[in-house]
């Protein structure tokens, strides 16, 4: 390199460049894996312990390190912050699970489906048996964790919500029955006085005397139970018009509906409660897919649930056939239920005013995703019905929908008639029931409000024809989500 002096002078430097790093900020990528015998850093800018050990852990000795600038040793030594030993903390349990369930050691009822729902029951688990494991002391104190944060209130968002924030502004909260997680949560006062339902007759009968009222289940607090109470006080209502009956058509429909007229018996002959039935069936249910079927205060799809207990067993077929020619072509597969009910119709059932019957009708008669091979024109699926079977379910997408009182199935030529006997309700992260007797009367039911006991509403031959499609329990409305209709005697 030549230099031209200030007495014009030019001279020849050789120069050659320092090799030096600074390892300021350097991420764990660019760190691992590349450990320096002399390691020069800055960690004036450094912002926390991690970027500290980021910088510092390229060196191989303390002797062949080189700190350059100044430093604030406060952020090694004061400790991290509470959200990373939490952090560090939740790691750690969820070691010790995967190691114990590794070791075939992990009890059965630790579970869930995120890391909150799984730490807070192996943390309960803990508690109850005072159990404890060889951790670091900083982590090892459970008495001094926090409780897991429960799933975050929902909110009404819109004119709701300001209509929502001034009632509440207006009186004091008592009870929440809109709130599944309610901790105060009580069984109300018998003497309270029945809400007045749609038909407006003042005088009806309050079946308190003539009519039996239906047995429901108090609601878990601790697991939550409203999707198993509402749809068990629905069947434990079809099972009591005639046990023994019940019981041999129940065990035609599923091995899980078989143990649940079991447990059933077990409660007409006084043995078990109800409740204890739920969570032996709740808990067969989660081993078989816990995903589905989680425990703890966690919600259950009440879709799962239906299908799972009663959709399980095969009553027909399906084939194609093109209405223009007539041709039919091979069988496809057999069926099992009668389950899902979509938005709307398909263009073989049509109508502006449909109700369950029509859907009944429109899950026989669908459309094919393929064209007839003889004609060119669109071809349909038949289902056919081979048996009837004794209890089907219909999962609401459209609340509008007209809920029949009784529909009827073609069966081989036979028609047989089923009568609505439950409608479950869904709204405000919780679920509720109404139960209709074989002499028409409608019960509602709430494991919350409620629990053991149903409130009479009226009969299905004096309410408007759209009073099951909802449910009215003071400033909460539920909408109809699944319908029961059992098989006449």
């Amino acid at each position: 390199m030549w230099c031209s002096l200030p007495d014009d002078k030019v001279i020849q430097i050789a120069r050659e460049q320092v090799l030096i790093l600074p390892n300021f900020a350097m991420t764990d990528y660019a760190s691992q894996g590349k450990t320096r015998p002399w390691n020069v850093v800055d960690l004036h800018n450094c912002k926390d312990h991690a970027s500290y050990y980021t910088a510092l852990s390229r060196s191989a000795t303390s002797a062949g390190t080189a700190i350059v600038q100044g430093m604030d040793p406060s952020k090694i030594t004061r400790g991290i912050n509470g959200y990373l030993r939490q952090e560090f903390r939740e790691l750690e349990i969820l070691n010790e699970i995967t190691a114990k369930m590794f070791d075939g050691k992990l009890v059965g009822d630790v579970g869930g489906v995120n890391r909150r729902e799984i730490i807070a029951s192996y943390r309960t688990h803990i508690i109850k048996v005072d159990e404890t494991e060889s951790e670091h002391p900083a982590l090892k104190e459970y008495e001094f964790i926090e409780p897991a944060v429960e799933p975050g209130s929902w909110k009404l968002v819109g004119d709701d919500a300001r209509k929502s924030s001034i009632n509440g502004a207006k009186k004091k909260r008592k009870f929440n029955e809109d709130d599944d997680t309610a901790e105060d949560a009580h069984e109300p006062n018998t003497k309270k006085k029945r809400a007045q339902h749609e038909s407006g007759s003042e005088n009806q009968d309050d079946g308190s005397t003539t009519r039996q009222e239906p047995r429901g289940l108090k609601w878990d607090p601790e697991d939550y139970s409203c999707a198993y109470d509402s749809v068990f006080t629905v069947l434990f209502a079809v099972w009591k018009q005639n046990g023994p009956k019940w019981s041999q058509r129940f065990s035609t429909v599923s091995g899980l509906m078989k143990e649940l007229a079991s447990g059933f018996e077990r409660v007409a002959n006084g043995t078990e409660s109800l409740e204890g039935v739920r969570d032996s069936i709740r808990r067969k249910l989660t081993a078989m897919d816990r995903n589905k079927f989680p425990s703890g205060r966690v919600f259950t799809y009440l879709g799962d649930l239906t299908s799972q207990l009663v959709g399980q067993k095969l009553w027909g077929v399906e084939q194609t056939k093109c209405l223009r020619c007539g041709r039919s072509a091979r069988e496809l597969s057999s069926f099992s239920d009668l389950r899902i009910i979509t938005n709307e119709l398909n263009s073989v059932h049509r109508n502006s005013r449909y109700g369950v019957a029509d859907w009944l009708n429109a899950d026989k008669i669908r459309d094919a995703p393929y064209k007839c091979m003889s004609c060119g024109a669109g071809l349909v699926i038949l289902n056919t019905a081979t048996s009837a079977p004794p209890l089907m379910t219909f999962e609401l997408s459209n609340p509008g929908i007209v809920i029949s009182s009784k529909i009827q199935l073609l069966v081989e030529g036979q028609t047989v008639t089923y009568s609505l006997r439950g409608v479950i309700y869904s709204g405000k992260k919780h679920f509720t029931c109404r139960i209709v007797s074989s002499d028409g009367s409608i019960w509602f039911n709430d494991g919350i409000e409620t629990g053991r006991q149903s409130l009479f509403e009226g009969v299905m031959s004096a309410v408007s024809s759209n009073f099951m499609n909802t449910l009215d329990r003071g400033e909460v409305t539920r909408a109809a989500a699944v319908l029961i209709y059992a098989v006449d005697e």
